[in-house]
C-alpha cells in the first residue's frame, strides 16, 4: 500500500480513495470501522503524523548537521599588495621600479586576484615586507637589506671632505639660481 495515495491529490480523489480503502478493509476484515468518518479521522491523523515526522527528520538530519568547513578563505592577493603599498610613504611608481616593474604593471597587479607569488615576493623585497604572514601557503623568501647608505672604510676626514664638497655644490647652484632670477626681472 502506497503512503502517497493517502495524502496526495485533490479532495475528491482523496474521498474516492478513502471510500475504496474502506470497502477493501471491510471485505478483508482487516480493520473494522463503524463509519467512514472514523476511518477518515484515522487517515487524517496518520497523514499529519507522517508530515510531522518528515519535518522532524528534515530538522534533525539536514539542519542540525555541522556545516562543512570551507577549505580556505578567499584572499585577493592584489588587494594585499595594494594595502601594503598604500601603508608605506613611498610613491607607487618608485616601489614598482624597485621591484622591477612599471607603474602601469603595478596597477594590473593589484587587480589580479591570483597574483603569482614570485611577483608578491619581488614587491615584498622592495618594501621589506613579509607577505607570508597574510599568505601562509606562500613560499618563504629572504628580504635582503643592502647597506648602501654608509660605506665602510671612510674616515672622518673623508666624510668632512664630502660635506664640504656638497656644501660648495649647493652654494654654486644657489648663486646660479639667483643670477637667473635677476636676469628674468631685468628683462
Amino acid at each position: 500500500m502506497k503512503l502517497s495515495g493517502f495524502c496526495g491529490g485533490t479532495q475528491s480523489e482523496l474521498l474516492q480513495n478513502i471510500s475504496l480503502k474502506i470497502r477493501l478493509f471491510e471485505k478483508a476484515n482487516f480493520l473494522y470501522f463503524n463509519t467512514s468518518k472514523q476511518y477518515a479521522t484515522i487517515l487524517y491523523i496518520f497523514c499529519t503524523l507522517k508530515k510531522h515526522f518528515w519535518y522532524f527528520f528534515y530538522t534533525v538530519v539536514f539542519i542540525s548537521l555541522t556545516p562543512l568547513k570551507k577549505s580556505k578563505a578567499y584572499i585577493h592577493r592584489g588587494h594585499i599588495l595594494k594595502d601594503a603599498v598604500e601603508a608605506t610613504r613611498f610613491k607607487k611608481g618608485d616601489i614598482a621600479a624597485k621591484a622591477g616593474y612599471t607603474r602601469s604593471s603595478y596597477y594590473k597587479h593589484i587587480l589580479d586576484a591570483e597574483l603569482p607569488y614570485h611577483i608578491l615576493a619581488a614587491y615584498g623585497k622592495a618594501l621589506k615586507i613579509d607577505f607570508t604572514d597574510e599568505l601562509p601557503e606562500m613560499p618563504k623568501y629572504l628580504i635582503e637589506e643592502k647597506d648602501t647608505l654608509y660605506t665602510k672604510g671612510m674616515t672622518i676626514e673623508d666624510l668632512l671632505k664630502q660635506v664640504e664638497y656638497w656644501k660648495d655644490k649647493y652654494i654654486e647652484l644657489l648663486e646660479k639660481y639667483n643670477r637667473l632670477i635677476e636676469e628674468k626681472r631685468g628683462k
